[in-house]
């Protein structure tokens, strides 16, 4: 379940392009997901009631440096609420690396291109040995090494936003 915290003054225009690619790419490979945007208007409680209809092993956060601190404000109160993993990605985790996990309760965070990451988490794969990913190990917090870029942007599939709530965009209702 990926959930994209409030980053904007009123209605986006369009989803985000990143999850629709983490989207579409766990998509296929046969990984069930789903997007809320709390852009659209998701109130905290209906985010609640949202993961309890999902029931999703796994939520992961998009996060930009704007409005980090109300951000990390919501993943510690799902944290402390719920017994799920949370992992957080984007260009705030890119940045700032392991201080996320220091300022916040989510368990792992994505730094850089997060597919091949993200899919290895949910695989199973031994945390030390997932290049691009940051977790926590007992108090320490580990930073592994940055996974390469992706070369061939062919092995990624396009986008897709049929997990998006379209018509609630600005311009399209």
């Amino acid at each position: 379940l990926f959930v994209i915290p409030s980053l904007t003054k009123g209605r986006p225009r369009n989803p985000f392009t990143g999850v629709g690619y983490l989207s579409a790419f766990l998509t296929a490979n046969s990984i069930a997901n789903d997007v809320i945007d709390m852009n659209l208007g998701c109130s905290l409680s209906a985010l609640f009631r949202k993961i309890q209809e999902f029931n999703p092993d796994l939520i992961g956060f998009f996060l930009m440096t704007r409005n980090y601190k109300n951000n990390y404000k919501i993943i510690n109160e799902l944290k402390s609420k719920l017994n799920i993993d949370i992992v957080i990605g984007g260009p705030h985790v890119s940045t700032m690396r392991k201080a996320v996990l220091e300022r916040c309760l989510a368990d792992y965070a994505i730094k850089l291109e997060g597919e091949y990451t993200l899919k290895d988490l949910i695989s199973g794969e031994e945390t030390e040995n997932i290049p691009g990913l940051i977790y926590r190990h007992g108090e320490n917090i580990i930073e592994n090494e940055d996974r390469e870029f992706i070369a061939n942007l062919d092995s990624i599939p396009f986008p897709t936003y049929d997990k998006f709530e379209l018509k609630k965009y600005y311009g399209n209702s």
